[in-house]
């Protein structure tokens, strides 16, 4: 089966169009394995987006899916000038419980945690 996913893999990757085709599952929108984005450093993050388009595996940069993406702007260089204006979260399950899929509880504690990253010191790394 694996040998299947990635002969059809190099096909789409031949023909583009095919793309969104390959890029749904039952999961969503989902990329290859093999693409894997750095959230090191913005110019990391930038850069490993724009390699995977010229090299093909993306169509284009709109194309990388993941839990957490940076939004606000039409080309992902520019995050670099004019910054990120929120960030996409794609990874929140709906709870099955809650008639809205989600809680008020479940809202605040995450809303805490991501205004909590914003006062916490960058890891100098060894």
């Amino acid at each position: 089966m694996l040998h299947l996913w990635q002969k059809l893999a190099s096909t789409v990757r031949k023909f583009p169009s095919l793309s969104a085709l390959f890029r749904n599952s039952d999961y969503g929108y989902v990329n290859d394995e093999n693409i894997q984005v750095s959230y090191a450093s913005l110019e990391q993050y930038v850069t490993d987006i724009e390699n995977y388009v010229q090299s093909g595996e993306l169509s284009a940069e709109k194309e990388f899916y993941s839990a957490v993406r940076f939004r606000g702007q039409k080309h992902n260089r520019a995050y670099l000038e004019q910054g990120i204006t929120y960030l996409e979260f794609r990874c929140f399950d709906l709870n099955p419980f809650d008639h809205l899929g989600i809680s008020q509880e479940t809202l605040d504690t995450v809303h805490l945690f991501l205004l909590s990253l914003l006062w916490l010191d960058d890891v100098e790394k060894c």
